[in-house]
């Protein structure tokens, strides 16, 4: 039995990769948003048992879904000799009308290093918000998509990432860490993607997760919300990714890797 569950965890889950669809509720959304679709995408981990051509399947099956827009919450790549640039061709695929995005994560610190990660996907057509903002317009109103540099290798800045973003603007952010939302539910701040905890990665019945890394222990998976109680009717949520790709150990029990396609609903 232990070496049948070694098998699946090694050779099976990993490979298993599901598409995970949510529809959040959204307050303060603009009526002319409501309906967005977001594809996102977290810790690829290119180059850790992640091979080019499935990435390729992943970017042909999130293409197949047509979002609205493509955001990815860091860890592209693992480390090591990994040569960023190498998937630019594939990531070049992703495609949205209101564009792609990402942060970078603090593996993406490593190996060859942050720049080089940067630039291929800026070579790839994806945005890096880096401590930025992009504002997206549809019909006369607008949704603030914002981003973070990774809160453990790099050096984020909310007051820079919030820059012009008004008070009574809506606003997604993106952060690798998922407890960075502990920061965000300062911030005017509705809805934040992360990913970096892979959801345990590991799990074991009754026990959970055996392993959560440095500020993903809070919310480790799934969808989180954070009230606040200077505006009750604008409370925080987070959604953190169970991630694409594995770390340390090639290995998944109980915890299939997903990309979630997030249909974003007004209200209030």
């Amino acid at each position: 039995m232990p070496m049948a569950v070694g098998g699946y965890a090694r050779f099976i889950e990993p490979n298993n990769i599901r598409q995970r669809k949510l529809e959040l509720d959204i307050h303060g959304l603009p009526a002319s948003f409501n309906g967005l679709t977001i594809a996102h995408i977290s810790d690829i981990h290119y180059g850790h048992h992640l091979s080019e051509s499935k990435l390729a399947s992943i970017v042909q099956d999130v293409q197949a879904n047509q979002p609205d827009v493509i955001c990815i919450t860091g860890d592209i790549v693992d480390h090591g000799n990994v040569v960023p640039a190498e998937i630019v061709p594939i990531l070049r695929q992703l495609r949205a009308p209101y564009g792609s995005y990402a942060v970078l994560g603090n593996h993406d610190y490593r190996g060859r290093g942050a720049e080089a990660v940067q630039n291929a996907l800026q070579a790839a057509g994806i945005r890096m918000l880096r401590n930025d903002n992009v504002i997206l317009r549809r019909n006369h109103e607008v949704l603030a998509l914002a981003g973070i540099d990774d809160a453990l290798e790099g050096t984020p800045d909310m007051t820079r990432a919030m820059q012009g973003i008004s008070g009574k603007m809506c606003c997604i952010l993106l952060a690798h860490e998922p407890d960075w939302g502990s920061v965000a539910l300062n911030y005017q701040v509705d809805l934040q993607l992360s990913g970096h905890s892979h959801g345990g990665q590991v799990r074991v019945p009754l026990v959970g997760p055996l392993f959560l890394p440095t500020l993903g222990e809070r919310y480790p998976d799934g969808l989180y919300t954070l009230e606040r109680v200077d505006r009750p009717n604008r409370p925080l949520q987070i959604y953190t990714s169970r991630g694409l790709g594995t770390t340390f150990l090639p290995v998944r029990l109980l915890c299939p890797p997903e990309w979630a396609l997030l249909t974003l609903r007004s209200i209030g």
